[in-house]
């Protein structure tokens, strides 16, 4: 899903380590204390321009129209990500 359909990789990176869209492998979470329901939350509702610590939005799913069960599993992959 995070290289696919929820197109996360075009602002996170193939890698998770950022691009227009902050780094998702390190400690620090920028927008929630980073723990998985903060995470499918985020994903699910999106970051408006206002509450984007950089001043960049992430639209809803990423912009993609993903399922509930998909985000869970986005989610758990970027969870993965930041705490190894």
């Amino acid at each position: 899903m995070f290289h696919g359909p929820g197109n996360c990789y075009a602002c996170h990176g193939s890698k998770g380590e950022g691009l227009v869209g902050p780094n998702l492998t390190d400690s620090e979470w920028i927008h929630s204390k980073g723990t998985l329901e903060d995470i499918e939350v985020q994903i699910t509702h999106g970051v408006t321009k206002e509450e984007a610590k950089s001043g960049i939005p992430m639209p809803p799913k990423g912009g993609s129209s993903i399922s509930d069960e998909d985000v869970k599993a986005v989610a758990a992959y970027v969870y993965s990500l930041g705490h190894k």
